[in-house]
């Protein structure tokens, strides 16, 4: 389901736990498990690794790994 549309390319920063934000850097992509009980589906933490790069599709919902990474 599309959260906002848009489409962006950028580095995925998974971020299991609040203790960890401050890993984000500008410019990455939030890889979050869950940031409120609604959003839970929306996250792919078990497919998106740390520091891959990725293509997200705010308008269609679909994200996808941009290669190498």
């Amino acid at each position: 389901m599309p959260g906002s549309p848009g489409r962006v390319t950028g580095t995925a920063r998974v971020v299991r736990r609040l203790d960890e934000l401050w890993r984000l850097q500008p410019g990455e992509i939030l890889i979050a498990p869950v940031t409120t009980p609604g959003w839970t589906p929306a996250f792919a933490t078990e497919r998106i690794a740390d520091g891959q790069r990725i293509t997200v599709d705010g308008s269609r919902g679909v994200v996808r790994l941009s290669g190498g990474g």
